[in-house]
Formats: structure tokens, sequence, C-alpha cells
């Protein structure tokens, strides 16, 4: 019988071909009593095991939907054969035989726990008991992050889908060790452009609109724009480090190249720290980027990945003023003075792992970064919000981009803590595919930007679009002001912990510009302005500046969000009295007993609608009276109408992935 590798399509990753015979095999027993030499009936069970694999294993939906057909199609029809019928169909669990492990990369990456015990040896026995009673033998825990009782869980031969993970999940949180756990899933970001009819060129950048010709014209109007110049000379003029001079900016992303705008041969001129960067995706010291297209990249998905998006992004931050080899068009970064040590921690930016992602956050504030740029962004992570804890209590400064063609602000740029930066555009208005929300802090270009092109040898430096670009601008800021001030001054002024705190309120204060009908509620205070931010000064303690500021910090350590914040930012656009009374619906809970429910599912519910864009979108719709189809779906009489009923019928779709305490707890 031929193997599956044999009927690999150049466009699907080998990794997702176990899922795919999984997802087979699973949905087997459906088509028992079908002609399968039908190939009408075989095209059925395509798009069945099609649904299938993006629900339970989301990070297919990097795969466009044609090129994840076309190898459905390949293995129905090579694996329906005699053999493999009387395997599935025999075996009362409706597996096959597990692969090797080289061939499992289906997105799951094991567990983060938290063990009641409160450090050392006692929390890490408590873990390995409680891994043990709950998941069996064969995995392995290790520490993670800087918490004593925090431990990564993993197996190399663990392929679980998204039901079996949260089932992992509840079990492990029933031992009498565990205080937390959750599931670790690199999952696809939203940034699927062309479903929204988007044109890019090769290079990734969206073709600008005639009114932007200014951006295009000009290399340098991001600069211009935010007062980088100004705010350079304004430092110099009193004597202080000027253009990020002294600062270290962390910048996880998709790694860095030898890019003459962010690279020098010369040692002493290099400012780009390599040789402390990290790869979170392959464990090594080398976080260089390969530019590879491989998982979402070389194929044909219909996602823009971004194949050196790390050197784009760190060449806003730190490339040197004017251009290193005497081209006409190049890049100069708003802060052309400071460091940056770079952490890979993933291949693309369309590919999200907050677990990599936390990894980074933490190796960056102890390798003395004083900023960190964070261009991506997804789902929410308790054990990443730890992370961007740690390191503003570490007096570093957590700048995040809130997120491209999604619906809501992404984290970890929804969390209080970070500075959530939108994107605008060269006549100062907002960029129509940015992200927007009430936990944006402010804008800043993001539209038609100009970065160093590591993929594209004949055009070293083009635009390009994304909130990525906006954040990497006010990540050189931060490294300006923090230059400019000082850190041991601000640790005296204020405290360590308060600096983060410091920066994000004068820069929402009185460090931005606001253009006429700004909507504040959406893209933040305004566009970042970097000379009215270091113009700001130090409050004295007793100002009411000073004042504001230790009032926000002390808010923010006092308390985490709780899953109606995070419920609320998923769905910004739904009143909240409405998604309280949907939820409540959802869940059969009274609108009291709403936040005890949320504490028991609330992390896999805000998983499904911030990973399935589809299962947001019916839950929106149910509420709304929008769903046409839910009605059909009803199997029952329902006394209840409206909201009610469309809820209910929204949940006979939710049951298909859940986990079973979920499931038995929907309407």
């Amino acid at each position: 019988m031929p193997t599956a590798k044999s009927f690999v399509p150049g466009n699907f990753p080998a990794a997702l071909l176990w899922p795919a015979r999984k997802v087979i095999v699973l949905i087997l027993p459906g088509f028992i009593d079908a002609d399968l030499r039908d190939p009408r009936a075989r095209e059925q069970m395509v798009r069945a095991a099609d649904e299938a694999l993006i629900r339970e294993y989301p990070v297919a939906r990097l795969v466009r939907q044609d090129g994840r057909r076309q190898m459905l199609r390949r293995l129905v029809d090579s694996l329906l054969d005699e053999w493999l019928l009387e395997k599935a169909m025999t075996s009362k669990a409706g597996r096959v035989t597990a692969p090797a492990p080289a061939e499992l990369g289906t997105g799951f990456e094991g567990f983060v726990v938290r063990a009641k015990a409160p450090r050392g040896k006692s929390a890490a026995a408590a873990v390995r008991r409680a891994v043990e009673r709950a998941l069996g033998a064969g995995w392995k825990a290790r520490p993670f992050g800087k918490h004593p009782a925090d431990f990564e869980v993993t197996s190399e031969r663990a392929a679980f889908t998204v039901r079996e993970a949260w089932n992992a999940v509840y079990r492990l949180r029933e031992q009498q060790g565990i205080q937390r756990a959750e599931p670790c899933f690199a999952v696809p970001a939203n940034q699927a452009a062309g479903a929204r009819g988007v044109k890019f060129t090769a290079a990734g950048a969206m073709i600008a609109p005639k009114e932007l010709s200014l951006a295009l014209n000009n290399c340098e109007w991001s600069v211009e724009q935010v007062k980088a110049r100004a705010a350079w000379t304004y430092s110099g003029d009193q004597g202080r480090p000027k253009q990020g001079e002294g600062t270290v900016v962390g910048h996880p992303d998709t790694g860095y190249t030898t890019h003459p705008e962010i690279w020098s041969n010369d040692p002493r001129q290099n400012r780009l720290l390599a040789e402390k960067g990290y790869d979170f995706w392959r464990n090594d010291s080398d976080a260089r980027d390969d530019l590879e297209r491989g998982l979402g990249c070389s194929i044909a998905t219909g996602f823009v990945c971004f194949p050196g998006h790390g050197t784009g992004t760190c060449s806003v931050i730190m490339s040197g003023e004017g251009s290193p080899n005497g081209l006409p068009v190049f890049v100069t970064g708003i802060a052309p003075a400071a460091k940056l040590i770079p952490f890979r921690v993933a291949p693309t930016v369309v590919l999200w792992s907050p677990k990599r992602l936390a990894q980074a956050v933490y190796r960056a504030v102890d390798t003395g970064c004083h900023v960190i740029s964070i261009s991506m962004g997804g789902l929410p992570s308790g054990y990443l919000h730890d992370a961007v804890r740690y390191a503003v209590a570490n007096g570093v400064i957590v700048c995040c981009a809130a997120g491209n063609y999604s619906p809501w602000v992404v984290w970890p740029a929804a969390y209080e803590e970070a500075i959530a930066v939108a994107a605008c555009n060269a006549a100062e208005k907002p960029w129509r595919f940015s992200s927007s929300g009430r936990a944006v802090a402010v804008s800043a270009p993001g539209e038609s930007v100009w970065r160093a092109n590591p993929t594209d040898p004949g055009k070293p430096v083009a635009p390009s679009s994304g909130t990525s670009y906006a954040v990497a601008t006010t990540a050189g800021v931060a490294a300006l002001w923090m230059a400019h001030h000082g850190r041991d001054k601000l640790i005296a002024a204020v405290g360590k912990e308060r600096i983060a705190a410091l920066f994000k309120t004068i820069l929402t204060t009185k460090g931005c510009n606001k253009p006429d009908r700004w909507d504040t509620n959406a893209f933040g205070a305004g566009i970042v302005d970097g000379l009215k931010v270091l113009q700001a000064g130090i409050p004295a303690r007793s100002s009411p500046l000073a004042k504001r500021v230790k009032a926000a910090a002390a808010a923010v350590s006092a308390a985490r969000p709780e899953h109606l914040d995070l419920l609320e930012n998923l769905f910004s656009g739904v009143k909240p009295g409405d998604l309280r009374r949907g939820l409540s619906t959802l869940l059969q809970a009274t609108p009291a007993r709403l936040p005890q429910r949320l504490r028991e599912v609330g992390d896999e519910l805000i998983f499904h609608y911030a990973s399935d864009p589809e299962a947001r979108r019916q839950f929106i719709d149910g509420l709304t009276g929008k769903a046409k189809t839910f009605a059909a779906a009803a199997t029952a009489p329902v006394a209840r109408a409206g909201v009610a009923l469309r809820v209910q019928n929204h949940a006979a779709q939710l049951r298909r992935v859940a986990s079973d305490r979920l499931a038995a707890l929907l309407i």
C-alpha cells in the first residue's frame, strides 16, 4: 500500500498528514452506509473531513481550502481500501497507529501548569504526580517562566486535537496538587487578508490609495510624522543621550538577517546583538531568519506571511540614519543609536505561539532589554500575561501591535500592562485594516511604511503595511525616552515597577497629536509625537500626573482581567449587556452565576471564539438575529424564541469541538 507521504502535493505541509488521516477515520462512521466507490460520496467525505480538520487542528487554517481538499481527496482515495476500513471500524477508539514523532506537527505544544506547592522539589513532585494521574506515562515536566511553581508539560508523541487537549486540561485542574493548567497551541493569527479582497504586492505591502502618494515618494515620512528628528535635536540640545543611545530593545519576531539596514560587518558598529539572541522555534542560540517558506509561507495559502518580517520591523526601530549603501531609498530608524536583541519565536507572524513568545519576553528581560517590541498577537494566555507582568515589574516597557484585519485588539496588546498600538497613514487617518478598540493606547505610522526587505535583492527597501510597523515606531520612541531621561533617573523618580506606567501615561496624555475627528475610543489618544513625549519631562512626586501614574500602576498590579473583560474585548462590537445575556443563555447560568461558570470553562470558550472566526461570527449572529441557518439547524422544538433559540442552535455547532466539560454546560 502506498504511504501517505507518497501523496503530499507541493502546497500541503507534511506535518498535517497525521491530523488529516485521523479526521478521515473519525468521520468514517458517518459514511459507513454510503457507496464509497461513488465519487459524489467521496467528495462529501472530503468536505466533512475538511471541516473536521480545521475544527480539530486550527493550524490547518494556514492552508488554503483548495490545498487542504486536494490533499484530502488523495488521502481518501488512497486510504479507503479494505485494510483501513477494517482497522478503523473495528477499533473502539476509532484511531489508527500513531506515526513517528517527526511527523507530529499539529499545533499542539503541551500544557503549562502551576502547582499548589510553593516551590522547588515539592512543586516538581506535585506536578509529576498530577500529570501521571491525569495524562498517564510518557510526559515530561520542566520549569517554565519565573514563578517557582510553573512547569511546562510536554510529550514527544502527543498530537491532541482541541477537544482532547481541553479534556486533559480539566483532568489536570482536578488534581489535588494543581492550581491552574492551560493548553499550549500554535494557531493561525487572524490575518486572512485575502478574504477581504485586499491587494498586496509580491513584497507584501498593500497598494496604497492615490491620496498616500506622499508615503510612496518619501521614505522617511513616518520618521517625520512622529517628530523623531526633532526629538533627537531636543535631546542633543540638552546634552542628553539622543537617538536611543544606551538603550536595548528586545525583539521577539521571526528573527534577523544580515541586511545592511540593520547589520554591520564591523563589530564596533554593529548594534544588532545577535550573540545574545535565541531561536525559540528551533531551541538554539541562532536567532537568524532563514526566510523559509515552509508552513504557511511556501504554500499558496492566501495568507500574507511576511517572510523576513523580523528584519523589516527591526529596521523601523533601529536602522541607522540615512542610506548605508548610497541607494536613493532607505530606512531611517526611530532610534538609530539603540541596540537590539533578536528572538525568533516563529517562522511566520501568522503562526501564533503564546508559549514561545512568553519565553522570549522572559529572556529579553533577563538579558537587560529596556523596551520590548512585539509585532504579533493572537489568543489570550495566562502564562503570557505573567511574562508581560514580569517585564513591567522589572522596569521594561512592553509595546504591542493591536492587530491586523482582526475585529478585536489581539493579546498581549489587550493587556492593561502593555501599550497597544494601532496603525495610521501619511494622511493622519487610521489604517483601514488596523484592529481597534478601547484597549488601544495610541496610533503610529503603519500604512506604507518603508522598511528593510530581505526577500527581494532588487528592492532591498520597500513599503509595507501593518500595526507591526506602528508598534516598532512606538518602541523606537520609547527607546528615545528611556535614553533621554536615563533608566537610573527614572527608577529614582518613580520606582522600577512604575516606569512602564509612566511612559504610557505620558504617551496618552501629553505625547501625541489628535487629528480632527479622531476616534479616541477606537484608535487611542492620537498619533505618537516623539518630541512631545520628551518635552513632558518627569513629573514631580506630588504632581497630579505622578499621582495618576501611581494609581494606574497600582490598579494594574492588583488584579487580573476577568473572563468577562477578555470576552468584551473579543466581542468589542457587541453591547456588554447583550453579550452577558447571550453568554448566560449559552452556558445556562443566571447573570449572578455567570462569572463562576466562566471561571469553570471561560478559558476554553475564549479559545474557541478567538481561534475560530466562524464560531465567533455564529455567536454574534445569534445575538443579533442574522443567523438564518440557526433555526434550520434545530432538531427539536424549542419553547423559547429569539436570541435563546439562535444561541441554542449555535451551541449545537459548538459541541462539535467542545470538551466534555463545556459541552455538558451548553444549552
